[in-house]
């Protein structure tokens, strides 16, 4: 409105609530953080060891996480921050090291010969990334399943120079469950769960009584070890009062639980805490 020379302005000011106003591309970008293990359950105990109880001391381990554009979470393990040429340039998060000789540099500045390197120590997977199911929000949950193989060298179980924990037999050749052949003289898929010596099948009629036509499963030296990991995210700030302003933004929080099967011949179930934090807004790996 205009009058006496002065101009009115009527502005309509509307408080809507962070959660709601933040979308998921504002969560894109790379989060580094921790976990802080303080329950274990009691795996030589069979009564309750589902039921994870406090340990005298939390274990704490670092979780990196990247969130793409489209909202899409993923479990990794080491990242390098760097630049590709072009033009114009820009920086880049690289977790695959094959393309770096040829396509990246360390900086936009030719006397940078250094490059930012997060990994973490704390659990390692086949491939470069795991990808994670649910949302990365406010009061979201993600859920992911870390596969450590036999084969992996990271395996707790492998021991390359112990004949005893190697995976092979005394000829080097790969472990197998007996040496048991089919009427075509195929290595069997299944054998009779009893009998000795053992002799193929293909269903239980096939089998004495009282057995049952099994896979013949190749018996291990070195287990395979699955960790799946649930995290929950919290809606507010764990630490009450003392909130962080970057709380929901640039700052995540909330209960982290996780079971581990092939570790103990019994799972094992821990929970604690998570605390991330993001370090950059890109929104892909290896671009």
């Amino acid at each position: 409105m205009k009058g006496l020379g002065f101009i009115f302005l009527i502005v309509f000011i509307a408080a809507v609530s962070l959660a709601a106003t933040v979308h998921a591309a504002e969560f894109t970008g790379l989060w580094v953080g921790s976990v802080s293990v303080d329950k274990v359950s009691e795996s030589q105990i069979l009564v309750n060891s589902t039921n994870p109880t406090e340990v005298a001391t939390p274990f704490k381990f670092r979780m990196l996480l990247h969130v793409d554009t489209s909202g899409n979470t993923r479990i990794i393990k080491d990242v390098i921050h760097m630049w590709k040429p072009g033009s114009p340039g820009h920086y880049a998060l690289i977790t695959d090291d094959t393309l770096i000789p040829s396509n990246f540099v360390c900086d936009n500045l030719a006397d940078t010969e250094f490059c930012h390197r997060i990994s973490t120590a704390a659990y390692d997977f086949d491939g470069l990334q795991v990808n994670m199911s649910g949302a990365f929000s406010l009061g979201g949950l993600l859920t992911g399943r870390l596969v450590l193989t036999p084969e992996n060298p990271t395996n707790p179980f492998m021991h390359r120079f112990n004949p005893e924990h190697d995976n092979l037999n005394e000829d080097s050749k790969p472990l197998k469950n007996f040496a048991v052949f089919d009427a075509e003289g195929n290595e069997a898929k299944r054998v009779c769960s009893l009998a000795e010596p053992k002799r193929s099948c293909s269903v239980d009629a096939d089998c004495p009584a009282g057995e049952i036509c099994a896979v013949n499963t190749p018996i291990l030296e070195v287990y395979r070890v699955t960790r799946d990991m649930t995290l929950t995210f919290s809606a507010t700030d764990p630490n009450g009062s003392n909130a962080s302003p970057a709380w929901g933004s640039s700052l995540m929080a909330g209960l982290y639980q996780e079971t581990l099967i092939g570790l103990h011949k019994h799972t094992i179930y821990v929970s604690g805490t998570f605390r991330l934090q993001k370090v950059t807004d890109i929104g892909e790996l290896n671009q």
